[in-house]
């Protein structure tokens, strides 16, 4: 008695591989926000099918996690996305943005650590031009479109 079996191996999506300078820069911008303890810069290598790796083909960047759930993987039923940490997306993407397109002004401002409730109030003046190609495909979240951002008051 034997067994036969056929594999078939598909490359779907091309390597998902961050951009050193780029990364440099992202970790720079998450750590000015959040602090150094909240950003883990030393996560290792994943064998992960990503579609953003053909942003990352079009235009240097870095493909980051923003975890709002510890408890679960992303793409997990069980997942819970935390809507508050929407304003530390943005803000990284300000900052970031700042750094990359040279804003005239920036101020963001977190006023409580990552895993309490939080508050958020974000301020961008100014607009380049020059970076509207880049940022607008690797800050699709706020690129150079958002001027003024500020949630309500939470009760």
């Amino acid at each position: 008695m034997g067994a036969q079996i056929e594999f078939n191996y598909r490359r779907l999506e091309p390597l998902t591989f961050n951009h050193t300078d780029d990364t440099n820069n992202d970790i720079i911008a998450a750590r000015s926000l959040v602090g150094d303890a909240s950003v883990d810069d030393g996560i290792k290598p994943l064998m992960v099918s990503e579609d953003f790796a053909y942003m990352l083909l079009a235009e240097p960047g870095t493909f980051i996690f923003l975890v709002t759930d510890p408890t679960a993987e992303f793409h997990n039923p069980e997942y819970d996305f935390d809507d508050g940490a929407l304003p530390y997306r943005i803000g990284y993407s300000v900052i970031l943005s700042k750094r990359l397109c040279r804003f005239e002004f920036v101020e963001a401002s977190v006023s409580k650590p990552i895993g309490d409730a939080r508050s958020c109030d974000l301020r961008l003046i100014g607009r380049s031009v020059a970076c509207a190609r880049s940022a607008g495909l690797r800050f699709w979240t706020i690129a150079c479109l958002v001027c003024c951002l500020k949630p309500k008051a939470q009760a």
